[in-house]
């Protein structure tokens, strides 16, 4: 049988050896021992079944106990030992170990004596008891632990490890104190810090550049440029941490305007402008005029008095000394007159009264020619310029002749055809550009025929009575009529001039110009013999030569042409008095243009004259040039446009007989 101890609340028992263990607190305890009829008798607990078959040794008398018989109990006590549990441990410093008391029997019942044991251990600076079995680390190192129940003892081995450091790894970073971003003036130099724990490395990158690796630090860096500020650090993990703060960078800048919106500004003298002025990114601003500070404010606005041209200047800095500025130029305005004289008088000779004159070329653009058509052409050309710049209004037309003459309708063997009258002379130069010399068959050309044609065009496309009529012939050879080549009598030429009046001869001119004098035709040795023929047949002679034509010299140039053509077509007056007004006035200031003024109302101006008082023009200018003015460096010159003084009374001043080119005059400056 087997007896069980089952929530004693005082006392209980059992053999050990010869004596009777005696509990004072509630335990579950399994006793084996005594006979299978024996009965432990607690006086306190009541009687317990014993298993007499557990029993494995003898125990005497137990004073005081007795069976439900009063029968004197005879038992055998049971072999126990004590073991501790864990029997080895290890903990680290600061943790608690709960350690256990076990009282096992043979036949393996176990019993929890912990809070009944004694507990020690030998090196007392290792650990402490918080309670039976229950110890704290205190510090590194091993020690054993006894336990002790009775007589019985066992141990266990303590071993206290070091505590594994508790990592926390964190960093820091600032730029000039500051920890996501910043703003700074370019150039500027702050402070960067760092600082970090727990961490194996830590690098200082300014964008992808490394300037320094340690794990805590301070240096100045001077930034020119937006970046990014970072500490990359790494863990014993190998896990990575990193803090940046953004760099933006700034150059100051100001604005300046006055009133309101200008950056020049033209008023008059002495009158208020306007300033106003705004910056950015800056640390001071001042407003200059001059050398004078009028405003220290990174915005504003002041009134300044023009009493001069000026610049006005806003300059700001900022932290790092980068400076920025802006100006405004006031011009100040000065009313004035400028006073000269209206014009002169004046008087030309009659000679220099023009006659209209109407002309036609008859030229040769014969293979012949090929090494004279250049300077034909050039000497066409020039001619007409000269004419023009001698202020004649000419009519002009061009018959160009090879063995044939082109008419209208009919170019003959001329592809360019011909130019009948007109007044546009650049149609003329155009027209003389596009010949070619080439063709032509025989030595002989049409220059007859050239004749008749350009006195014919004279005769039906001029119809002034005045105009003189000039037939201009260039060829190298004497010329034929256009049927015949070979037939260079004049008769059918002069027969058709016989058809001309008096008065249409007398103001028919032929002048010719031939670069040879070989190849005759019908008794005519050359062109020339044969043009000077028909001077004197058909052309009423006068006094001068050059009132009926003649010869040319060649080369068939401006000079020669204008000798022999042009003194023709004046015609002999008496003087002209004249009235010279001044019609166009410029004038320069220190070498440089400054003004230029079309006298529009010249019959003010001859009013002037004839009252021998000066004309004045008004005009507005700055400080500067008022000043340049008055120390004497303007210039005057004038144009002047002379009519007679009889057609400057009557109010006409349409044509111009005589002008003066620029000349300086006087000029007086009044405010």
């Amino acid at each position: 049988m087997r007896g069980i101890f089952r929530g004693l609340p005082r006392t209980a028992g059992f053999c050990l050896g010869s004596r009777l263990v005696t509990f004072s607190f509630a335990v579950m305890i399994t006793v084996t021992g005594c006979s299978e009829d024996a009965k432990f008798i607690n006086r306190d607990l009541g009687d317990a079944s014993l298993d007499a078959e557990s029993f494995i040794g003898g125990c005497p008398n137990v004073a005081g106990a007795q069976s439900s018989s009063s029968t004197a109990l005879t038992c055998v006590a049971p072999r126990a030992q004590l073991f501790v549990e864990p029997s080895d441990a290890s903990l680290l410093v600061g943790e608690s170990l709960d350690l256990k008391a076990y009282l096992i029997s043979a036949d393996g019942g176990r019993m929890d004596v912990t809070g009944e044991t004694q507990w020690s251990f030998d090196r007392q600076n290792l650990l402490e008891f918080r309670r039976p079995g229950t110890v704290k680390a205190l510090a590194a190192g091993s020690t054993k632990v006894d336990a002790t129940f009775l007589n019985a003892a066992a141990s266990s081995v303590v071993t206290v490890k070091s505590a594994a450091p508790v990592l926390d790894p964190s960093v820091s970073l600032t730029v000039a104190g500051a920890t996501d971003s910043i703003t700074l003036a370019e150039g500027l130099t702050a402070d960067v810090v760092w600082t970090s724990k727990d961490l194996a490395s830590c690098g200082l990158f300014v964008g992808d550049r490394e300037i320094d690796r340690k794990l805590a630090g301070s240096t100045p860096l001077k930034f020119t440029q937006a970046t990014v500020v970072e500490l990359r650090c790494a863990a014993f993990s190998g896990d990575i941490f990193d803090e940046k703060v953004a760099i933006t960078v700034t150059r100051p800048k100001v604005w300046i305007t006055g009133n309101e919106s200008l950056k020049t500004i033209t008023t008059k003298r002495v009158s208020p402008v306007v300033l106003t002025w705004t910056s950015a990114d800056a640390r001071s601003c001042e407003v200059r005029d001059g050398g004078r500070v009028i405003a220290s404010a990174p915005s504003g606005s002041s009134i300044v008095v023009a009493d001069r041209s000026r610049k006005i200047e806003a300059v700001c800095d900022d932290a790092a000394g980068n400076k920025s500025d802006d100006f405004v130029d006031i011009i100040v305005e000065f009313d004035s007159r400028l006073t000269f004289a209206a014009g002169h008088y004046d008087q030309i000779p009659g000679s220099s009264v023009q006659r209209p004159v109407s002309i036609m070329f008859a030229l040769d653009v014969t293979g012949s020619m090929q090494g004279q058509i250049e300077t034909v052409k050039s000497g066409v050309k020039d001619f007409v310029t000269q004419l023009v710049s001698r202020g004649f209004h000419p009519r002009l037309g061009v018959i160009p002749f090879r063995d044939k003459v082109p008419y209208p309708g009919n170019n003959g063997d001329v592809s360019e055809g011909r130019l009948e009258l007109t007044d546009d002379v650049n149609r003329v130069k155009d027209f003389v550009q596009t010949l070619r010399a080439l063709g032509g068959g025989d030595a002989n050309e049409a220059a007859l025929g050239g004749i008749k044609a350009a006195v014919q065009a004279l005769r039906d496309g001029d119809d002034r009575p005045d105009a003189v009529k000039i037939v201009m012939v260039v060829t190298d050879q004497p010329g034929h009529h256009g049927a015949s080549t070979k037939d260079c009598t004049l008769a059918p030429l002069t027969n058709y001039l016989g058809l001309l009046t008096e008065a249409e001869q007398r103001n028919f001119k032929l002048f010719y110009s031939s670069p040879t004098t070989g190849y005759g035709c019908s008794g005519f040795a050359s062109a020339q013999a044969q043009m000077s023929k028909i001077l004197e047949s058909v052309f009423l002679a006068e006094p001068l030569i050059a009132n009926r034509g003649g010869l040319i010299p060649w080369p068939f140039a401006t000079t020669n042409l204008v000798n022999d053509v042009v003194n023709m077509l004046v015609k002999t007056a008496p003087p002209i008095d004249l009235a010279c007004i001044n019609d166009t006035v410029d004038v320069s200031l220190s070498g440089k243009p400054f003004l230029s003024r079309l006298m529009s109302d010249r019959g003010a101006s001859f009013r002037a004259l004839e009252e021998s008082r000066p004309v004045s023009l008004a005009l507005t200018m700055n400080d500067a040039d008022h000043l340049a003015f008055e120390a004497g460096h303007g210039i005057m010159t004038a144009s002047r446009c002379c009519v007679s003084k009889a057609a400057a009374k009557a109010g006409d001043f349409g044509s111009c007989l005589k002008r003066w080119g620029p000349q300086s005059i006087g000029f007086s400056l009044e405010d």
